[in-house]
């Protein structure tokens, strides 16, 4: 740890800024800018159900720095915390000179302020992916196409605009990744704790990120190879990845009976249960929905396609049994990416956040392909434009009004609030009907067809009145937007 410490002080003593190159300096501000459009989309209100829970938990610090709950680690938390705290005291240091007249704070600009450090984290993704494939040995010219693919992968730009935890999970892991990549061809004991370190952070920032341990693991028996006498490296490692842990989830020791629960939310162990499990043949299904289904358009088609390409062109040329460590670093490569979708694809909840560390690696193989096999500079520039041209479309649609938004900007209430009983089917709907203080009851989507009978509107994401059934219901709106893909119907009863 020490010797981190005193890596970082060489570092910052170098004029590390200096050693940026303008290009990659450039992407991170237009990776940046670009995460950034998307903030203040679902303003005045944050309509994701997960992002409560760590601006909420972040802001819980204050009076008690255990979490007391453990569904996610806590890293995030504690990194957020002094944002908060500044922001506050900065707040009221300007309330104290008049300028604001308002001694509450809306809660809002936690919000804002936690997204864009999510914003950062995702930003510096695509500047840490640009160093992987330098190490790598491409040229800088592909090193930056690697890094511009990172910063335009759809779902990556969109997630990084919440405040949530996966995208800082995929930034520990890549840096985890980097260091790795500098110890390819020698060797270093430091770089490989140091490695250590980051996989530790990225599991106390998501517990996903325990998947990345494969790659160094993998590193150990097919690169360095596994010796016996190499023990005290091995229990190093371990000891360091638990320090990893530790420092962003310090309460998994201190307060181990709460982290070890299964049958509760508050639990570590819950988590996992919760997502449920299916069997074999399910996962199969699941595995190739995720690799062709309809997840390729969170990842910007290309992206994908091309990483398939290079793992079939790895295997037909027998990449794997060649001793370059180059390319056994890449079959390792190859090998934690179908990792982690194959170990996505067994929980019964499918969600294309979980697979998000696999998102790191796409842009790595799309380079690689080029690189090693199709190796024509033409090509290659003619299919970034391509990729541009589709990401960039792909943004397009996400951006603007949702629907839950537009409802609310629509809606007028012209009786008194007492008349009303609006049935809705979302957690989100919810939120938007409570802030116009409407009474509200969700129902689920298998009780469309039984409605309360008190109901007088509903406002669902599907027909509540179904065929050849009689209902007392008529549609008296339809609101869909290019950003999002839910249509909201607004239902009175006649």
């Amino acid at each position: 740890m020490l010797t981190f410490i005193s890596m970082i002080k060489n570092i910052l003593k170098n004029n590390f800024w200096k050693t940026i190159p303008t290009p990659i300096l450039s992407i991170f501000i237009l990776s940046f800018l670009i995460r950034s459009f998307f903030v203040y989309q679902d303003f005045p209100f944050v309509l994701h159900p997960d992002e409560p829970t760590v601006v909420n938990s972040t802001i819980n610090l204050r009076y008690n720095p255990n979490p007391q709950h453990f569904d996610w680690p806590t890293f995030y938390y504690y990194f957020t915390f002094p944002f908060f705290y500044t922001f506050e005291k900065f707040y009221f240091l300007l309330n104290d000179f008049k300028i604001i007249n308002n001694l509450v704070i809306e809660q809002i600009n936690y919000y804002i302020i936690s997204r864009f450090l999510t914003v950062f984290f995702g930003a510096g993704t695509s500047v840490m992916v640009y160093y992987i494939l330098k190490n790598l040995k491409v040229s800088r010219e592909e090193a930056l196409i690697g890094a511009s693919i990172m910063a335009l992968i759809p779902f990556h730009v969109t997630r990084s605009a919440q405040a949530l935890t996966d995208v800082p999970m995929v930034f520990f892991a890549a840096v985890s990744i980097y260091f790795l990549t500098k110890i390819i061809n020698d060797f270093n004991d430091k770089y490989f704790l140091i490695s250590c370190l980051f996989a530790g952070l990225s599991v106390s920032t998501k517990y996903n990120g325990y998947m990345i341990f494969l790659s160094l693991g993998l590193f150990i028996l097919v690169i360095k190879g596994f010796k016996i006498s190499d023990y005290k490296l091995y229990i190093k490692a371990a000891l360091v990845s638990f320090l990893g842990f530790f420092i962003g989830t310090p309460y998994s020791v201190f307060d181990y009976k709460t982290f070890l629960i299964a049958d509760n939310p508050k639990g570590a162990l819950w988590q996992f249960s919760n997502v449920g499990k299916v069997d074999f043949f399910q996962q199969i299904m699941n595995f190739n929905e995720y690799l062709s289904g309809r997840f390729l358009i969170d990842m910007g088609y290309l992206p994908a396609i091309l990483s398939y390409l290079f793992i079939i062109l790895f295997i037909i040329n027998r990449g794997f049994l060649k001793q370059d460590n180059y390319f056994k670093f890449f079959s390792i490569l190859i090998f934690q990416f179908l990792f982690i979708i194959w170990s996505v694809s067994g929980v019964k909840l499918q969600r294309i956040h979980y697979s998000m560390l696999a998102f790191l690696f796409l842009p790595i193989f799309s380079v690689l392909l080029f690189n090693l096999y199709l190796k024509s500079s033409k090509f290659l520039n003619l299919t970034y434009i391509f990729f541009v041209s589709i990401s960039c479309y792909l943004l397009y649609i996400r951006i603007g009004t949702i629907s839950l938004v537009e409802f609310y900007d629509r809606v007028s209430v012209q009786a008194p609030v007492n008349e009303f009983l609006i049935l809705h089917n979302r957690t989100e709907t919810g939120v938007i009907l409570k802030k116009l203080r409407l009474p509200a009851e969700k129902i689920s989507s298998s009780d469309l067809g039984k409605l309360n009978p008190k109901a007088t509107h509903a406002v669902v994401t599907g027909d509540i009145c179904l065929k050849d059934v009689p209902c007392d219901f008529e549609l008296i709106e339809r609101i869909e937007s290019r950003s999002d893909s839910d249509i909201i119907y607004v239902y009175r009863k006649k």
